[in-house]
């Protein structure tokens, strides 16, 4: 695993426009059938990675992009970027109250609060 570059999941179908596959490596793909919530179908959950030099732009395209309701995560090292719909928000492994902020702002989109495993994402980016 190469932990010197930002690691995370965008699931396709999260995307109003997937111009940010052009900024991203893609490392593997995986697909479940999904029956919960709104959404149903078969979905495709791409792992990335991101250089430090992209990181910024794909943060962007990715809050201008992503649907309500969905995130994406990147990981690297004890630093962990959300970005949802309008807004990149930033935890610190050794801030619970970022993570706290991140989880109530998610909530507050119609995230479900079991899709939101943050900290376990700081050691399990690709999950």
């Amino acid at each position: 695993m190469n932990r010197l570059r930002w690691q995370g999941v965008i699931i396709k179908e999260s995307l109003n426009n997937q111009s940010v596959f052009g900024e991203v490596k893609i490392v593997g793909t995986k697909e479940a059938q999904l029956e919960s919530e709104g959404e149903r179908g078969m979905f495709h959950f791409l792992s990335v990675e991101v250089e430090d030099n992209k990181l910024e732009n794909v943060l962007e395209k990715l809050k201008k992009s992503l649907r309500p309701s969905w995130y994406v995560h990147l990981v690297k090292g004890n630093v962990l970027h959300v970005a949802f719909l309008g807004k990149v928000m930033t935890a610190h492994t050794d801030n619970a109250s970022e993570f706290e902020s991140i989880r109530i702002h998610a909530l507050s989109k119609g995230i479900h609060a079991d899709q939101l495993p943050l900290e376990h994402l700081l050691a399990h980016p690709f999950d």
